[in-house]
């Protein structure tokens, strides 16, 4: 019997993608025959899913996998499927906000995702703006975020699983109240003061 070794090839693939499809590559056949044409399809599997953690995660076949056919013994190679961080380039902009004039602060604690895209089920929080990120009299201010993180649906944090995220700032306006002071009507006879 010819000795065949069918190896599960290596894959990567971001945080919250979709896995690869897995394949495997065969040596040792003889005369251009295949695992395929032999009729054995083994299925190969891994424990990475969509939203894993970066690391390293086994590609396998099954142990059921026939080992031995007529003319060959056949040995399974595991793969490795690597998890990297989502490096997708992701902009998270500070909430614009206005108000007139009533002498209070005004101030907006909240972000949002307006280029890219968090994995499915992420979501922005945790959101803290800079001490100057607060306007009271009429003008403009630059609403700034100091810090924030990235939740899963669980409310994990998740933040480190980004590697290309960045911040805009947004734009806090006082707008000037329009008050009208009006001369009062008054009446005296002549020769009063």
């Amino acid at each position: 019997k010819l000795d065949v070794t069918v190896t599960a090839e290596d894959k990567s693939k971001q945080y919250g993608q979709d896995n690869p499809e897995l394949t495997y590559a065969e040596s040792g056949f003889a005369n251009g025959e295949t695992l395929e044409s032999l009729g054995i399809a083994p299925e190969l599997s891994t424990t990475a899913e969509k939203m894993s953690a970066p690391g390293d995660y086994p590609i396998t076949f099954p142990e059921d996998a026939t080992a031995s056919t007529t003319n060959y013994n056949i040995t399974y190679v595991p793969g490795t499927l690597q998890v990297t961080a989502n490096a997708t380039a992701i902009v998270v902009k500070a909430a614009d906000a206005s108000k007139p004039y009533d002498g209070k602060p005004l101030a907006k604690a909240e972000a949002s995702v307006v280029s890219g895209d968090l994995a499915d089920g992420d979501y922005i929080g945790g959101v803290v703006m800079t001490a100057e990120s607060t306007i009271t009299d009429a003008g403009t201010q630059p609403n700034v975020i100091e810090s924030f993180k990235v939740f899963n649906a669980a409310g994990e944090d998740v933040t480190a699983l980004y590697s290309n995220i960045t911040t805009q700032q947004g734009t806090l306006s006082v707008s000037k109240l329009d008050v009208t002071v009006t001369a009062e009507d008054k009446s005296k006879q002549y020769g009063q003061d």
